[in-house]
């Protein structure tokens, strides 16, 4: 699958979506595009996200109707996650959710802060409602071995093994794409950002999540090890082993499917899929 375009018609898109829902915006500019697309609105300035590269494999609508009522939920309850303004509107054949602009620092952020403000997360996703947010068990796990069958069809042995490991332990809500990338780093603070692969899954998911990079790659100096040390809460820390794992197979299938980032990216993967004993 090809990469979605930087093209006007996304700023288009965002601007059809705000004014529709009342904002007196006149500008738009396609900020990033990756996953999902990021457009800067001004006057404001108002953030939209628009569905992208992930739109030809998943309900994509669905997916950002569950971020804004996640995100909404948990900064109400006072987590630090950025609120929604609303969403999602369709615009342009597109999904659109939109958002306060937050303006970056433009550092890496401190690692203790960053895993204290997940373990907040955390915390306020065990009390959270799941009435109405259409959680699947394992949601990004299935959806990787779609995925692999048509793309990477090798480490399907992984995945299903994934699958049925993480299966037999306890799942509650996740954020289901923890990386240290997904932290906006503010003037007053870190806020953990891009809700929309929440589903239900053990704990080690997300901890996998945040350290799976860093083990794969080995070139974070430690940063990702030290967030997990300050997150805090209990894991086991086998499961923790096998979701890197799975997180790893993860990423593989959507590297492959999507044909985005460097061939180098997905070829470490696989050894690490492959390597032994």
């Amino acid at each position: 699958m090809p990469r979605v375009p930087a093209t006007l018609d996304h700023a288009q898109a965002a601007l059809s979506a705000a004014r529709g829902a009342g904002l007196a915006v006149e500008r738009a500019e396609v900020a990033r595009v990756a996953s999902n697309v990021l457009v800067r609105l001004e006057p404001g300035p108002f953030a939209a996200r628009l569905t992208g590269a992930t739109e030809g494999f998943r309900d994509s609508t669905a997916n950002l109707r569950r971020e804004a009522r996640i995100a909404a939920a948990l900064a109400a309850a006072g987590a630090p996650v950025p609120a929604p303004l609303g969403g999602p509107y369709e615009a342009g054949g597109r999904a659109v959710t939109l958002w306060p602009w937050v303006e970056l620092r433009g550092d890496a952020g401190d690692a203790e802060q960053a895993g204290s403000a997940l373990r907040a997360c955390h915390d306020a996703l065990a009390d959270l409602d799941r009435a109405g947010l259409e959680l699947e068990p394992l949601a990004m796990l299935t959806e990787a071995r779609r995925l692999a069958a048509g793309a990477l069809p090798e480490i399907l042995p992984a995945v299903d093994h994934a699958l049925a490991t993480l299966g037999a332990a306890p799942h509650r809500i996740v954020h289901g794409d923890s990386h240290p990338g997904n932290v906006l780093w503010t003037a007053g603070g870190p806020l953990w950002s891009d809700w929309e692969d929440a589903h239900l899954a053990p704990l080690e998911w997300d901890l996998g999540c945040l350290v799976s990079a860093a083990r794969v790659h080995g070139n974070d100096f430690g940063w990702a090890e030290a967030a997990l040390a300050a997150h805090g809460g209990p894991f086991d820390a086998a499961l923790l082993d096998a979701c890197v794992d799975a997180r790893v197979a993860q990423g593989a299938a959507y590297l492959a499917a999507t044909g985005r980032g460097d061939p180098e990216a997905l070829h470490r993967r696989l050894d690490w899929l492959t390597r032994g004993p």
